[in-house]
């Protein structure tokens, strides 16, 4: 549980970042994500092409939810 736990702090981290909001106001703020979990029973990938940076709060939140999913197996 600490990944989801770690993603979802992340996600509040870049949410309330000033330099995100700076950042978010350019159409050029644009990122790539990959995530890549191991657990004794899966490996969970995850990886996004260029996405909005708007966006990242999101999908750091889905999937820290994700993480939670395979852990409860």
């Amino acid at each position: 549980m600490q990944v989801a736990a770690a993603l979802d702090e992340l996600a509040v981290r870049v949410g309330i970042d000033p330099l995100v909001r700076v950042m978010s106001r350019f159409n050029g703020a644009r990122i790539r994500y990959s995530l890549h979990v191991w657990t004794p029973n899966a490996m969970i990938q995850h990886r996004t092409e260029i996405i909005d940076l708007v966006d990242i709060t999101t999908i750091l939140r889905a999937h820290a939810e994700d993480v939670r999913t395979y852990e409860a197996r």
